[in-house]
C-alpha cells in the first residue's frame, strides 16, 4: 500500500514501513513482512504505532498479524558517506588502477602494435660499442646487479604480471590436474542450489499473497522440498574442502614427513588465499552497499548495515560463528567461519593417518560420534524442528552455524581423501572395480540422498524419536552419501553423469565460487524494489537465473581485480625470499 515514488516525490509526505508477523494457517510459521504507508510528513514512527492508519489496520485486523515496528523514511535521515565509504573507494581504486598498469606493462608491445600504424616497439635505446641496443622497458639488468638486488627487475616484471588481466584470465581456463574435474561440475551445481535457495527464501516475505501461498508451497507442493532441503548444499561444500586438504596434506606429510611440513607457510597460505577478497568485499558491503539504491525497504537495509559494524572484527578472525546473529556481520559468512576452524584442526588428523591409518580411523570416528552427540544434545535441548517450516528460532544460531554440529561433513571429506589416496596409491589411475559393486553402491547412494531430500514432506506428524535422529544424522548421511558418488566418479566410474560433471564449462565457474556475493545483490536488489509483486513460480525462477548471472559477473571482476592478483602476489613473494634464502 502507498505509492514509494510519488510519496517521496511530495514535500507534504513521507513512507513508512510496518514490519510484521503474518500467519493465516496456525500449521505454517509466522513470515515477517511490512506493510508500506504514504502518510503527512507531520506523523513520526512512534505516533504510528500507537494510531495505525485505516488500510494498515484493516489488513492487520484480518490477517491476524502482528505489529513488530514502525519506521519512516525522512530527508533527516540521509545516510552519510563517510570516511569509511571513502577509504574503501580508495582502495577498490588503487586496484583497478595496479591491474590497469599491470595489463598495460605486462604487454605494452601488443598495446602498441594495437594503437601504431607501423611496427615500431617501444624501447630504451643504448649505445654500446657504437651500436644501437634496444631492450625492453622493464628489462635490462645485470647478472651483478641482480646478485645484489634486494628485488631485482625479474621481480618487478613478475610484479606486474601478477595484476595482468590478459595473463591471469588464461589461468582461469586451466583444466584441474588428475581425476577432480569431476569436483568443479559438484561445486558449480552446489552453489546455483544455494542461490536458488536464497532466491526463495529472500523473496517470499516481500510478495503481496505470500500468506496464501506459503501454505501450497510448504504442504502441497512435494517438489519444494528441494527448496528447503538446499542446506545441503552446504554440507557438500564442506565435504570438497575436507577432501581436498586432507588428500594434498596427507600426500605432503607422506613425502616430507611430519617434521619436515612447513605448517607455519600451510596456515599462512590459508590466510592469504581468503582475507584479501574477504576484507575488500567486507568494506565494500558496509560502506558502499548502502549507497546502491533506494526503495521503501531501503531504510531498513541501512540500519541493518550501521547494526553490524561492530561485530566485522570478528570476522577477520574467523569468529563470527559464535556471535548472536542479530549481532552478527555478515551473517552468512559463518560458512568461512567453520571452513577456516575445520582447517586449523586439520592436521591432527593427517598427521594420526600418516603416522598409523587404523589410529587415524579410530581418531577420526571418535570425533564424529561426539559431534553426532552434541548435536543431538542440541536438538533435544532446543526442541528443534526437522526441516525449515518446522524449526524454532534457535535451530539457525545454536545448531545450524556451530562448527561442532557441522564438522561431520568435513571429516567425511577428509575421509574419503584418504581413502581415495589408499586406493589410488597417490596415482591418477583408475582402479580396477566389480561392475556390480559399483552399481550397486552408487545407485545405493542416489537413493539414500533422494530419501533425504524428499522424506520431510509432511513431517509434522513424525515423533519425537524420527525427528531427533532426523536432525542428528540428515547431514552426515548427506554427505557420505555425497563421498561415495564422489569416489567412484574419481575412480572413473560414473558414465555420462561423470562425463556430464567433468565438463570443461565448469572449470572457470567452480574458480570463481569463493567470490559469490549474490547476497548482498539479492538484498539490494529487494531492498531497492517499489513494490510487491505476486508470487508466481516464473518470477522467482527469472529472478534467479539474473542473480546467478550477475554473481558470476562480479565474481569474474573481484577475481581478476582481487582475488587473483594478491594469489600471484602470495606465489611471488614465497618464491623470491625462497630464492634469496638459497642464494
Amino acid at each position: 500500500m502507498g505509492d514509494y515514488v510519488g510519496c517521496k516525490h511530495d514535500p507534504f509526505l513521507h513512507y513508512c514501513v510496518l514490519n510484521v508477523n503474518v500467519s493465516l494457517n496456525p500449521n505454517v510459521p509466522s513470515v515477517q513482512t511490512v506493510i508500506g504507508e504514504c502518510v503527512p510528513r507531520s506523523c513520526h514512527s512512534s505516533e504510528l504505532r500507537d494510531s495505525i492508519p485505516v488500510p494498515a489496520f484493516l489488513l492487520l485486523a484480518t490477517s491476524g498479524a502482528e505489529l513488530i515496528d514502525v519506521k519512516c523514511k525522512n530527508e533527516e535521515d540521509e545516510y552519510v558517506f563517510g570516511g569509511g565509504s571513502i577509504v574503501t573507494v580508495i582502495l577498490w581504486s588503487i586496484m583497478v588502477c595496479l591491474v590497469i598498469i599491470g595489463t598495460y606493462l605486462g604487454n605494452r608491445d601488443k598495446f602498441w602494435k594495437m594503437f601504431l600504424t607501423s611496427n615500431v616497439q617501444p624501447s630504451v635505446k643504448k649505445e654500446k660499442d657504437g651500436e644501437e641496443e634496444n631492450s625492453p622497458l622493464l628489462g635490462g639488468y645485470s647478472s651483478e646487479r641482480k646478485k645484489h638486488a634486494i628485488l631485482d627487475d625479474d621481480f618487478w616484471v613478475s610484479f606486474w604480471n601478477c595484476f595482468s588481466v590478459i595473463q591471469n584470465f588464461p589461468r582461469l581456463l586451466v583444466p584441474i590436474p588428475g581425476n577432480f574435474g569431476v569436483l568443479n561440475g559438484i561445486r558449480v551445481l552446489s552453489m546455483l542450489w544455494v542461490i536458488l535457495g536464497h532466491a526463495y527464501v529472500f523473496r517470499l516475505s516481500t510478495f503481496q499473497n505470500v500468506t496464501y501461498v506459503l501454505p501450497d508451497l510448504l504442504y502441497e507442493r512435494w517438489t519444494f522440498q528441494l527448496i528447503l532441503n538446499a542446506t545441503y548444499s552446504v554440507d557438500t561444500f564442506f565435504l570438497l574442502s575436507g577432501f581436498l586438504v586432507g588428500y594434498f596434506l596427507l600426500k605432503d606429510v607422506q613425502k616430507k614427513a611430519v617434521a619436515g611440513v612447513s605448517w607455519g607457510l600451510f596456515y599462512m597460505h590459508r590466510f592469504l588465499r581468503i582475507l584479501p577478497l574477504y576484507v575488500f568485499a567486507l568494506l565494500f558491503f558496509i560502506y558502499v552497499s548502502p549507497f546502491l539504491g533506494d526503495g521503501p525497504l531501503w531504510r531498513a537495509y541501512q540500519d541493518s548495515i550501521d547494526a553490524q559494524k561492530s561485530a566485522c572484527w570478528t570476522n577477520i578472525l574467523f569468529l563470527n560463528n559464535f556471535l548472536e546473529v542479530s549481532k552478527g556481520c555478515m551473517n552468512w559468512t559463518w560458512f568461512l567461519a567453520n571452513d577456516m576452524q575445520f582447517y586449523v584442526v586439520a592436521p591432527i588428523f593427517i598427521i594420526f593417518f600418516a603416522w598409523k591409518r587404523q589410529l587415524g580411523w579410530a581418531f577420526l570416528l571418535l570425533v564424529t560420534a561426539i559431534c553426532l552427540a552434541i548435536r543431538l544434545f542440541l536438538v533435544i535441548h532446543y526442541d528443534l524442528g526437522t526441516t525449515v517450516q518446522n524449526t524454532q528460532p534457535d535451530w539457525f544460531p545454536k545448531l545450524y552455524i556451530k562448527p561442532y554440529a557441522r564438522a561431520p561433513a568435513f571429516l567425511a571429506g577428509i575421509a574419503l581423501a584418504v581413502v581415495y589416496t589408499d586406493l589410488t596409491k597417490g596415482e591418477t589411475r583408475r582402479v580396477i572395480l566389480q561392475p556390480f559393486f559399483v552399481v550397486v553402491n552408487m545407485v545405493g547412494a542416489f537413493i539414500l540422498m533422494l530419501a533425504l531430500l524428499f522424506s520431510t514432506y509432511h513431517d509434522d506428524d513424525w515423533d519425537e524419536a524420527a525427528n531427533d535422529a532426523w536432525q542428528t544424522l540428515t547431514r552426515f548421511a548427506w554427505s557420505v552419501s555425497v563421498a561415495h558418488l564422489t569416489l567412484f566418479f574419481m575412480l572413473g566410474y560414473g558414465g555420462i553423469i561423470r562425463d556430464f560433471l567433468s565438463m570443461r564449462l565448469w572449470e572457470p565457474l567452480a574458480r570463481l565460487t569463493y567470490g559469490m556475493v549474490h547476497l548482498v545483490i539479492i538484498s539490494v536488489y529487494l531492498a531497492s524494489d517499489p513494490v510487491r509483486l505476486y508470487y508466481r513460480d516464473i518470477s522467482i525462477v527469472i529472478e534467479f537465473m539474473g542473480y546467478a548471472a550477475l554473481s558470476y559477473a562480479v565474481s569474474l571482476f573481484t577475481w581478476l581485480f582481487v582475488e587473483k592478483p594478491f594469489m600471484n602476489l602470495e606465489a611471488l613473494l614465497l618464491s623470491s625470499f625462497s630464492a634469496k634464502k638459497r642464494n
